[in-house]
């Protein structure tokens, strides 16, 4: 079997979620319509084999998953699920990894992505960086969307750790917060090799700050840890923001069901469904179309009878009396919760 060169870690209950992780572990809700880990897979496909070490918790649902949705990158050696049977903690698979590569002479670093990471980090720069700075390990952090429970760190000038704290409530814009990005060279072993026993950030990020061997990478842009609905509801928005000039866009009316990029003074007419798209200033939405995975920008009229899920209002939209589900606005710059009205069949 070949060594992976890369890694995603999924050990996490999804607690947090709520009815999101019902049926399903957090590391396959849908960012845009695909599923978290096939963005990482995505994103690690330069960088095969790629190991997905995931935990007990979730074996079930994800041996159903890979055998219907990858059953074929698994055949061919690109893909290589692991079960954690350790459960040390989040960052031991890494470690466990980068030992297992050591001891076969495998050469060059290991990248790893934590199973509810989102955000646009260009690996290639990622790895140049690492190389430059010589330390054993480099993490990215980003001023990041609000992330209670997250790593904050403190960064000196030279990149280097300097400390963290856990953090508690909502993030400042200024603070640095873990996104669960890594890359790690076999040196790592002579700092924390594979006998501790526990691999938890706040015991591992100890050590690594005291033997100042752990660099920060800061990301530019907006990223985000998805361990809430609200943290999720911001990656949708991350993510159509990113597509939004990209995309095909649709002017005048929209009548039918569709997945688009829906132009200025555009009309979506009753019972239209739309999802997974950007609906742009000046649009008007008329009573009984259905918007699902969609941000509405400023100066957008939403009619009275109008079923919101999942959807992301900006700043300057009239909403009249619309049904809302898992639905937030931004205030002032600043995304905040919508009252929940009440919820709607799909």
């Amino acid at each position: 079997m070949n060594i992976p060169r890369s890694l995603i870690i999924a050990g996490g209950k999804g607690s947090r979620f709520g009815g999101l992780t019902t049926t399903r572990p957090k590391h396959v809700v849908p960012v845009l319509g695909i599923p978290l880990v096939d963005h990482h897979i995505q994103a690690l496909e330069g960088v095969s084999p790629i190991r997905f070490s995931y935990s007990g918790f979730n074996q079930d649902f994800l041996d159903r998953y890979f055998e219907e949705n990858h059953a074929e990158r698994i055949k061919e050696g690109s893909l290589i699920p692991q079960l954690d049977l350790e459960m040390k903690g989040p960052l031991f698979p890494l470690v466990e990894l980068v030992a297992e590569r050591h001891a076969k002479k495998e050469e060059g670093d290991v990248i790893a992505l934590t199973g509810d990471m989102f955000g646009h980090v260009d690996l290639a720069e990622l790895t140049q960086f690492h190389q430059q700075q010589g330390r054993p390990i480099t993490l990215v952090a980003t001023r990041t969307f609000p992330a209670p429970k997250a790593c904050v760190f403190d960064v000196n000038g030279n990149n280097a750790l300097d400390g963290f704290r856990r953090l508690e409530g909502v993030s400042a814009e200024e603070d640095l917060i873990n996104l669960g990005v890594y890359v790690a060279s076999p040196e790592l072993l002579q700092v924390i090799g594979t006998g501790l026993p526990k691999y938890k950030e706040d015991v591992i990020f100890d050590i690594l700050a005291k033997e100042g061997a752990l660099s920060v990478y800061v990301a530019e842009g907006r990223a985000v840890n998805i361990n809430t609905p609200y943290q999720f509801l911001c990656a949708n928005l991350d993510e159509l923001r990113r597509h939004v000039a990209a995309g095909d866009t649709v002017e005048g009316r929209i009548d039918l069901e569709t997945k688009t990029y829906v132009g200025n003074f555009a009309t979506v007419s009753p019972d239209a469904k739309v999802s997974d798209s950007v609906i742009c200033p000046g649009s008007v939405v008329e009573p009984g179309a259905k918007l699902k995975n969609v941000v509405l920008l400023q100066d957008t009229y939403v009619d009275s009878g109008t079923k919101l899920e999942n959807v992301i209002v900006d700043q300057g939209v009239r909403l009249e009396n619309a049904t809302l589900r898992d639905t937030i606005a931004l205030s002032q710059g600043e995304l905040q919760p919508m009252p929940m009205h009440y919820t709607f069949e799909d």
